[in-house]
């Protein structure tokens, strides 16, 4: 099982900063949340993603936290992603990013919410998994987490 630190890892070789980023301005970007989420069981969550490369897909069916992964820094929820979907933001309700998809997880049956469809029961037994971001920006060196929150509006 990968730890905290080997998925942090991964991600914080994903930061960059564009050095043209003056022609992609008039994009609004994802806000972060401003504090950690309190999470209970039933909040919805969303993704955006470019499964393996293609079309900008939203996940907004199903889609709701379940439990803490094996660390705090993990969330776990039932959404309908498509592989290759690592990386996208995982954003609440208000489309504020509060965590990076990163994984499912094969869990048990009874710890997840069971589906009906047609009438029919379907036993579910996978999580998707992200890691927060607020554990991403409190790992990060001092100096770059302030450009981040900056350029998010977060702190002056």
């Amino acid at each position: 099982m990968e730890t905290f630190i080997d998925i942090q890892r991964k991600f914080v070789n994903t930061i960059l900063q564009l050095s043209e980023a003056e022609k992609v301005a008039n994009r609004t970007p994802f806000r972060i949340a401003a504090q950690p989420l309190l999470l209970e069981r039933g909040s919805r969550l969303n993704i955006v993603q470019h499964s393996g490369g293609g079309p900008l897909q939203y996940a907004i069916r199903n889609n709701f936290f379940v439990q803490t992964g094996h660390t705090p820094e993990f969330i776990r929820y039932q959404t309908d992603t498509e592989g290759g979907a690592s990386g996208s933001p995982v954003c609440n309700d208000a489309w504020q990013a509060v965590a990076l998809h990163h994984a499912s997880r094969s869990v048990p049956a009874s710890q997840v919410p069971q589906e009906v469809i047609d009438g029919n029961p379907i036993e579910v037994k996978v999580l998707n998994e992200a890691i927060t971001l607020h554990a991403i920006l409190n790992d990060l060196p001092a100096e770059l987490k302030q450009r981040i929150l900056a350029a998010q509006s977060l702190i002056s």
